[in-house]
């Protein structure tokens, strides 16, 4: 059974947006091509003990093969395993995934707290997503106090990020802002961005 293209894309625009291979890079680059060659078995043999090392673009692909079921069974408690490994080690992906499980309960028991402050952690590291998603926590008071100004900061840096997909809490908050609400809100984000 071939992986889905989706995990396969996910896996390889990770893999060329990190550093020059080093040996251990090698070795992953080789589950890669196990999991590229439809054999998810494969690949599972070669980043599980390069993920237990703490290698953590096997971490993220071992949360991608189980999160997505291909060719394995899906098992949303080992994907948060692996994608909590990466998260704590600052994979900002990782962090907005694990959010989203402490939210929706998949793999963990769902936690308000926790799915904010990896939420946050992800937002603050630059994943665009976490930052549209910490617009509709503001939004909705989800795990903090509704603050339509937070949302609008939070959906200025994601747009200012190049975002291009918007939050469903957006378009309502546009038209709540004052204009001099606006603005403030604006320079606020650019001057967050620059000083990061």
């Amino acid at each position: 059974m071939r992986l889905r293209r989706t995990v396969l894309a996910a896996i390889a625009a990770f893999w060329v947006s990190l550093s020059p291979a080093g040996a251990a890079d090698t070795e992953f680059l080789k589950g890669y091509v196990h999991a590229r060659n439809g054999d998810p078995e494969g690949a599972i043999a070669v980043w599980a003990p390069l993920a237990e090392r703490g290698h953590l673009r096997a971490q993220y692909a071992l949360g991608a093969l189980y999160s997505e079921g291909e060719g394995v069974q899906i098992d949303m408690e080992q994907a948060f395993r692996w994608w909590h490994m990466a998260a704590r080690a600052g994979d900002r992906r990782a962090q907005f995934n694990i959010a989203g499980m402490y939210r929706e309960g998949l793999g963990v028991e769902a936690d308000v707290e926790q799915a904010v402050t990896w939420m946050r952690r992800a937002a603050e590291a630059g994943n665009v997503d976490a930052q549209f998603g910490m617009v509709d926590f503001y939004a909705e008071g989800y795990g903090v106090p509704q603050d339509e100004t937070e949302a609008m900061f939070w959906l200025e840096v994601a747009l200012l990020s190049g975002g291009q997909a918007l939050s469903p809490a957006s378009s309502r908050l546009s038209r709540t802002l004052r204009h001099d609400q606006f603005d403030r809100v604006r320079t606020r984000a650019r001057d967050w961005l620059e000083s990061r």
